[in-house]
């Protein structure tokens, strides 16, 4: 698969779309991390992505080069629009069909995050760890998992939910993949029942991603299977009622102040 990247994504990226979910489709995620500007006009004057080496120099390129092209709502201080420096956190996708030497590359989600002692002080998330399940752990299985919470008044989660699961390190067809699905939700949802996350209004829902990655995948490229997911009856009603507002990995606010205005391209 690194072949194939370095030789194709610097075409694909800027010109075509994700490709749609299809059996004969491979999908590979990966995560980034980085940083970027943005000038007083909206636009992103210096992105950097240059920490993530495994994923290739290339690759980084031309991801860069994707994000440069982004336009954000100018972000305006004392009434007047400013640089503002930020952290992003980023889920990227790649698909190809089998037997295909072309593939299709996006960014499925980012988070924006202020930099280091630049946001208000507030107490820590106490976020428990999840425990692995061992069966996919024995067989080298990871899984990007997406809850939905509800909080009370002290940010401890009263509701917890799983919106989005995918499975890391599978093929699509595996027959045993529905068991993973129900141990990673059983896992994820017990861990957040015990967590706290102060400084959001009482009820608010907020969205926590957690992932559960081998030392196989814990970086680079992994081959993914997107799962089908039933939300219970509560979530459907609350998401219906009000946007949950999305949270880092550790459970930390978001910098609001970055509006991305440009549309990803990932599903």
């Amino acid at each position: 698969m690194k072949q194939l990247l370095l030789s194709v994504f610097c075409v694909l990226l800027a010109a075509s779309p994700v490709l749609a979910a299809a059996p004969e489709v491979q999908r590979y995620t990966a995560r980034a991390e980085g940083s970027l500007t943005i000038g007083a006009d909206g636009r992103v004057v210096d992105v950097d992505l240059s920490s993530n080496a495994n994923l290739g120099k290339e690759v980084l390129a031309a991801y860069e080069e994707r994000i440069r092209g982004w336009r954000f709502e100018p972000i305006v201080e004392n009434g007047q629009p400013v640089n503002a420096k930020g952290l992003m956190q980023l889920s990227l996708v790649a698909e190809r069909e089998k037997g295909s030497e072309s593939a299709a590359f996006g960014i499925r989600h980012v988070w924006f995050m202020d930099p280091p002692g630049t946001a208000p002080a507030a107490d820590a998330p106490r976020l428990g760890q999840p425990s692995y399940p061992t069966n996919a752990l024995k067989a080298g299985v990871g899984a990007d998992v997406v809850l939905v919470l509800k909080l009370d008044a002290q940010g401890r989660v009263q509701s917890a939910a799983t919106e989005k699961l995918d499975l890391l390190g599978v093929a699509p067809r595996q027959s045993h993949l529905s068991g993973l699905v129900a141990q990673f939700r059983r896992s994820a949802e017990k861990a957040a029942v015990g967590w706290t996350i102060p400084g959001q209004p009482e009820g608010v829902l907020v969205r926590v991603p957690v992932r559960y990655v081998t030392d196989r995948w814990a970086s680079g490229w992994a081959p993914t299977a997107m799962q089908v997911v039933e939300l219970p009856e509560w979530a459907v009603l609350e998401l219906a009622a009000a946007q949950a507002r999305d949270l880092s990995a550790a459970g930390m606010a978001t910098a609001q102040q970055f509006k991305l205005l440009t549309p990803l391209d990932g599903a």
